[in-house]
């Protein structure tokens, strides 16, 4: 989500995975978002190897994925949300440096699967494993490549490829870099968030009721045309979940000890219905903001280790995966368990390397840069939120400028 901010489609020193927020407040997020992107990992070599179609029920092994990219554009309404209401900024910085903190790795891993792009046609073409429709799609992403490469490049390099249904430019979506049609939802976000956290404000009821009925007319008239919801409106309600729950945390009650009944007896809701799974999943997360104790598999070192690289690792590990399906089945020749092997130690090994790589010397300079933009000193803290009865409390205001002495850092 973001560098930084959510994703793919980001992160926590900015938000895919904004401001670095106050530990008692956003613990955990760092480290589920390392979490969220290595079950995306899993869920796409199961798909592209074959696991899904010979493993009984294995149309179950899509879900962790879908649900940890829905969970993620939670996490990003959530974040950018507390970034607005704590930071007063001009609407000109702001986007740029959310720009900052999505372009650069995304641009790399761009070139990377453009790159590789050829050879995951090959591979799914002489994979016998392959599923019918990704047949299907991998063959319009072939002609579309030697068509309209350029359409397609440039679609990208705006980020508009979610907002292109196939009706349009076909595939926009899925080529080169599938992950990125989330990274390009987030972008779009980033473009209103400001107006829309106003709004949801200053008019609740209004903007709650319009963000649904966008969402509902969307996925019930205008989803043909797209693989994923990809444009703003199809994921509108998983944004408002993330925004709402900013705005209301403070008046949810702290609690001494993790609600486990509680948690649990939510969970029975994802037994009626899998797409409560997301909700089920964020109410968890809120529940552990809201009490005093720390946990290792979301706090610990390993977990934010994973949860400050999971931008690149969502982004890079497509590529990697139609490397491997290449050398396995069109170079070697592979059986199925070598080649979810060689997939596996491929994907995981090169996904390690590179996302360190791209954290290092990418993401980190684009990071450190950020703050320079407003003429700040990165290591001010962001100031508290402001709780006077003021219509727009601490609010993001990008319609009033601001000098640069005025601004104070928070996002890093």
């Amino acid at each position: 989500m973001d560098s930084q901010d959510a994703g793919p489609l980001g992160r926590s020193k900015d938000a895919t995975l904004s401001s670095q927020p106050p530990p008692s407040l956003f613990k955990g997020i760092e480290g589920a978002r390392g979490w969220l992107a290595w079950a995306v990992v899993a869920t796409h070599i199961s798909v592209f190897t074959g696991l899904t179609k010979i493993v009984p029920h294995g149309v179950w092994l899509h879900i962790p994925g879908d649900d940890a990219v829905r969970v993620f554009i939670i996490i990003s309404g959530f974040v950018i949300t507390h970034l607005v209401l704590t930071k007063a900024e001009p609407y000109g910085l702001y986007i740029a440096r959310r720009f900052l903190r999505i372009f650069p790795a995304y641009l790399v891993c761009l070139a990377i699967g453009i790159l590789i792009a050829p050879l995951s046609v090959d591979a799914v073409e002489t994979y016998r494993y392959s599923e019918p429709y990704q047949l299907r799609d991998f063959l319009i992403v072939a002609q579309q490549y030697h068509h309209h490469l350029w359409a397609h490049i440039v679609a990208h390099l705006l980020l508009l490829q979610g907002v292109l249904s196939d009706h349009v430019l076909p595939q926009s979506q899925m080529m080169f870099l599938p992950p990125a049609w989330s990274l390009s939802l987030e972008w779009q976000f980033y473009l209103v968030a400001p107006a829309w956290i106003y709004a949801l404000r200053r008019f609740p009821v209004v903007t709650v009721i319009g963000t649904l009925v966008a969402w509902q007319f969307w996925n019930r008239h205008l989803s043909g045309g797209y693989v994923m919801p990809s444009a703003l409106p199809a994921s509108g309600l998983y944004f408002l979940i993330g925004m709402g729950s900013r705005l209301l945390i403070k008046y949810l009650p702290k609690t001494e000890r993790y609600p486990f009944a509680q948690i649990i007896a939510c969970a029975a809701l994802a037994l009626l219905d899998k797409d409560f799974i997301p909700l089920v999943v964020w109410v968890a997360l809120v529940a552990y903001f809201q009490q005093p104790k720390t946990w290792p598999i979301l706090d610990g070192a390993l977990a934010k280790a994973a949860g400050a690289r999971s931008y690149s690792v969502y982004l890079l590990h497509i590529p990697l995966i139609y490397l491997g399906l290449y050398l396995s089945a069109r170079v070697l020749h592979l059986s199925l368990w070598w080649t979810e092997a060689l997939s596996i130690a491929l994907t995981v090994l090169g996904v390690l390397i590179g996302s360190e790589l791209i954290f290092r010397y990418v993401e980190t300079p684009a990071i450190n840069f950020a703050p320079l933009l407003g003429g700040q000193d990165r290591d001010e803290r962001a100031p508290k939120e402001k709780t006077k009865a003021d219509p727009i409390p601490g609010g993001l205001r990008p319609w009033r400028l601001r000098r640069p002495h005025q601004l104070r850092a928070g996002e890093d």
